[in-house]
């Protein structure tokens, strides 16, 4: 007997309920089995509720093992599905493989006589064919990077080329006005 998921939560929440109905029950009457010092009586109903209590027990027990054998087999069945489904994949896997291999013998010689291999040959030079026109926007948009990029690197050494004359020529300034001064100085004195 295989449950779904839902019947066998029922049915785990319907054990756990008569469990602590019963655990409630002897909580209630007393009649626990280790309280020795009560009257006969009272012993001898304490013995009676054990009593009718340990059938109940043991058939609690019982359906806690049927549950626990069922959802073992549903582990294994579950198992079998996924091996099933891992099995089925790799047949379509392999199946797609050999159309795609049929396409491409199809592209090599040019022709064919099956219809749907035409319309997938045809979906598939659509999609080469935007894929060539992607490729070739693309490259055009590297060629412009490039010469965008080779601009700017002139510029830039042309601005550092620029920068280092200047440097230059405020050295060659300050040299000149600093030989300017000693001139004078000499003459001063």
């Amino acid at each position: 007997m295989v449950l779904s998921k839902e019947e066998r939560e029922a049915l785990e929440r319907k054990i756990r309920m008569k469990m602590r109905e019963r655990l409630k029950g002897n909580a209630n009457n007393s009649g626990l089995p280790w309280i020795s010092q009560q009257p006969e009586s009272k012993q001898d109903s304490s013995e009676q509720q054990s009593s009718e209590i340990s059938p109940k027990i043991e058939e609690l027990k019982n359906e806690v093992e049927k549950l626990r054998k069922e959802n073992e087999e549903l582990r294994k069945e579950s198992e079998e599905l996924k091996k099933r489904v891992a099995e089925a994949e790799a047949e379509a896997e392999s199946k797609n493989s050999e159309k795609l291999s049929q396409i491409l013998e199809l592209l090599k010689k040019g022709t064919t006589t099956d219809e749907s291999l035409l319309t997938e040959l045809n979906v598939l030079r659509e999609r080469l064919e935007e894929y060539e026109r992607d490729k070739n926007f693309l490259m055009q948009q590297v060629e412009t990077l490039s010469i965008t990029l080779k601009n700017l690197t002139d510029s830039l050494k042309n601005i550092k080329e620029e920068e280092t004359k200047k440097e230059e020529e405020k050295e060659e300034e300050t040299k000149k006005e600093q030989k300017v001064k000693k001139k004078r100085w000499w003459i001063w004195r």
